[in-house]
């Protein structure tokens, strides 16, 4: 039996990671431009096969381990989600139900390899080692959805895409057209207003 707590927070920690591995697919919108001026015809950045295939193996391998673990807790799991629902779902699956994984004979090979795909993949995003490798870098435009996510985990809660738009509208925070058609923001600009509007 392992530690239950330890397992779910792990098992969280990788849920938020998709989708950060889910934003590294394609690359963010260049430059300053703003939401005003549309993205132009032509050719696209290619996409980061890197994040792509990394994304698809630990789905893969992740369905695995929870289909092993549905099977054992087939009076106390709930239905495993949807093979085009991705990996994010599959690990808040894992974590909703780490009581029950915790007890198995096997779970701790399974946290080792939550952990080992924690690291995997934040080598990819940048929350790995090598943050310091990239902190010079321009800060990534990302999606609303990704941005909420991070909103929420530094207390931010409620805040919907509606509200980035209207923000946007106002001038209180600019967006960036993105390569996929949609408005990229930048956490920071986004932040700094919260924090001003608290403030005042």
């Amino acid at each position: 039996m392992i530690d239950e707590f330890a397992l779910r927070k792990d098992a969280y920690h990788l849920s938020y990671l998709f989708l950060e591995l889910d934003q590294a697919k394609v690359p963010s919108g260049g430059g300053n431009t703003e939401s005003k001026i549309r993205s132009q015809a032509g050719p696209r950045d290619p996409a980061n096969v890197k994040a792509i295939s990394v994304d698809a193996e630990i789905t893969v391998e992740l369905r695995s381990w929870c289909r092993a673990y549905r099977d054992v807790l087939r009076t106390t799991a709930s239905p495993l989600p949807g093979k085009e629902e991705g990996g994010r779902p599959l690990a808040r699956w894992v974590a909703t139900h780490a009581f029950y994984i915790a007890e198995q004979i096997d779970a701790d090979s399974f946290h080792e390899e939550i952990r080992r795909w924690i690291k995997t993949i934040e080598k990819i995003v940048g929350q790995g080692p090598e943050i310091k490798d990239i902190a010079a870098r321009p800060e990534v435009q990302q999606s609303s959805k990704a941005i909420i996510a991070k909103l929420n985990t530094r207390g931010f809660t409620g805040i919907s895409p509606r509200q980035l738009h209207d923000w946007t509208a106002r001038g209180n925070i600019r967006a960036y057209p993105r390569h996929d058609g949609t408005n990229g923001y930048l956490l920071t600009e986004v932040l700094e207003y919260l924090i001003a509007r608290q403030s005042a």
